[in-house]
């Protein structure tokens, strides 16, 4: 699980109509969310720390400073807040991406209600070592590669792209992925060799749910990827413990991200 420390950044860089309504109390639960965003990704201390932090973030926070005093200054930040099913322990997830001109990345802050305060109780983004990184810009350098390297590279650089490049890449080739999903529901075995042709980690199909997991690759338990979910309902909740992001593209296809 990757825990939240407050100095880390320096270093690293629905469709379906139940959904919509929870979006829609949660909104109303957790209204000024935004608001505490804002001021603890503002560049000054934070006068009242306790009515903006709790949980885990508040046990790591440095006195009253905030998350934005430890922002490098060349690196910039948008923010949108997620309308998908969430835990219902949760009144908001907001999708913060930094960016550093060079490369952007990924953040996921989570908001529970407290006595008519919304504070920011956890934030995650996709756990990667540094050891992913390395080889993917090794292989980038590299000027013979193998049939297996350049596929290696291929899958690196898909599992390592920002979210709004997943999601175009997805909605590029939705062809050949609802071509694999047709393929995974006869054979198995031969969408298993369409999907790493396909840059792909695996696919999986759920019988129980219908749901078809397209996992594109990471490591043990922290992975991205895309499912096809045919009923809303299967589609599972965000929560800073599993699904820390998920989010509906096209259809019936949603991206993920796991803790």
């Amino acid at each position: 699980m990757n825990k939240f420390f407050i100095v880390s950044i320096g270093a690293s860089l629905a469709i379906a109509s139940s959904a919509s309504a929870q979006a829609q109390a949660q909104a109303q639960i957790c209204d000024n969310a935004q608001t505490k965003l804002e001021i603890f990704l503002s560049p000054e201390d934070i006068s009242d720390i306790e009515s903006v932090l709790t949980g885990e973030v508040l046990k790591s926070a440095q006195g009253n400073e905030s998350f934005g005093q430890h922002l490098p200054p060349e690196i910039s930040w948008e923010y949108r807040r997620l309308d998908g099913k969430i835990d219902q322990k949760l009144g908001a997830v907001y999708a913060v991406t930094f960016d550093n001109k060079a490369t952007k990345e990924n953040w996921y802050w989570y908001f529970v209600e407290e006595k008519n305060e919304c504070k920011i109780s956890a934030i995650r983004k996709l756990a990667l070592p540094g050891l992913i990184y390395a080889m993917r810009d090794q292989l980038t350098k590299s000027p013979n590669l193998t049939p297996i390297d350049e596929q290696t590279l291929k899958n690196l650089n898909l599992i390592t792209r920002p979210d709004h490049e997943l999601k175009d890449h997805l909605i590029s080739n939705i062809d050949a992925f609802n071509k694999l999903v047709e393929n995974a529901k006869t054979d198995i075995a031969q969408a298993q060799s369409i999907a790493k042709s396909m840059n792909l980690n695996y696919i999986d199909l759920d019988i129980e749910t219908g749901n078809v997991d397209v996992n594109i690759g990471g490591i043990t338990d922290n992975s991205v990827g895309y499912f096809k979910a045919p009923h809303p309902s299967s589609v599972p909740a965000m929560s800073p413990d599993s699904y820390i992001y998920v989010e509906h593209i096209i259809d019936d296809w949603y991206i993920y991200k796991t803790t």
